[in-house]
């Protein structure tokens, strides 16, 4: 079923689409960027769909971790799912968890009056300020869940 390798992966450089198998593709533009794309049709439709799976530069997704990501897609047509459409929504659930930023600003204002004095208070703005200041765009969905990598 599969008909590209890692070495033909990392060789391509002329644009085109070049099949993998199993609607697997890599999508190669014009300036040389890879993407992975997974064409299919989904349940109760005629129409042929493309779900991104990532980059295929070196450090993104490799040639295997497109083939399982394209695998698990399919695994959830077989289920009646539309897997761009389960992305989508999931993607919609985070958009409306609030930035780690807001949300300690929200905390700490919400804590003031357990404060002892404004000295405090400010202290722990700082705090939030100095040592999470890598933190503060992300979701705290995200940031909240030590399992998962930053994106």
């Amino acid at each position: 079923m599969h008909k590209l390798t890692a070495k033909q992966v990392s060789s391509i450089k002329a644009a085109g689409r070049y099949s993998d198998g199993g609607g697997l593709y890599l999508r190669v533009t014009d300036t040389g960027l890879k993407r992975w794309v997974l064409r299919y049709k989904p349940p109760k439709s005629r129409k042929t769909r493309e779900m991104g799976l990532g980059a295929a530069h070196q450090g993104g997704v490799s040639l295997r971790e497109a083939r399982e990501l394209a695998k698990a897609a399919r695994d959830e047509l077989k289920q009646g799912r539309d897997p761009l459409k389960e992305k989508k929504e999931v993607d919609l659930t985070i958009r409306d968890v609030p930035a780690f930023g807001p949300f300690a600003d929200e905390f700490v204002n919400g804590q003031a009056t357990a404060f002892r004095n404004e000295k405090h208070i400010a202290q722990w703005r700082m705090t939030l300020t100095k040592y999470a200041c890598g933190f503060q765009k992300y979701r705290t969905a995200i940031t909240l869940n030590p399992g998962q990598p930053f994106q």
